[in-house]
């Protein structure tokens, strides 16, 4: 039996990220620790649970992105951190990076895709140009 991936997420309750949750909830291969709202909450519930990987969708918080992070492995300081967003260009997907992501999940992605990088980010085994052949114009065409 494959081990589940707790899994929590920081989001300002756009609709693609409640869309994400439910999806995640209903997965086999992830236990859902819950939804926060605000970076209070996403503290304690990362204090609580120390969820295998953290989902961020930084849009609606006021905050930058690295103090997102920073709150993040502060919290909980063995949770990767996967933040999910619109897109995976560079430069913007680069400073995610330097911000402390461990992945960068684009909205778009199919939520198969989403969980099987959710589950190589809890194994350590998640490579970050593993998903770059997504970003060529002959892999989006298709």
């Amino acid at each position: 039996m494959t081990r589940s991936t707790a899994v929590a997420a920081l989001d300002a309750m756009w609709p693609v990220g409640r869309a994400l949750a439910r999806v995640l909830q209903k997965s086999d291969s992830i236990r859902w620790t819950g939804l926060a709202g605000d970076t209070a909450t996403w503290r304690d519930m990362l204090s609580c649970f120390r969820p295998d990987v953290a989902l961020i969708d930084p849009l609606g918080f006021g905050l930058p992105t690295a103090e997102l992070a920073r709150i993040t492995r502060a919290s909980s300081p063995t949770t990767k951190i996967a933040i999910f967003a619109p897109t995976l260009a560079e430069p913007t997907v680069g400073r995610w990076y330097d911000a402390g992501a461990d992945a960068c999940i684009a909205k778009w992605m199919h939520p198969d895709l989403i969980l099987e990088i959710i589950d190589e980010l809890r194994r350590g085994t998640f490579c970050r140009s593993s998903i770059s052949r997504l970003l060529t114009p002959s892999a989006t065409a298709s």
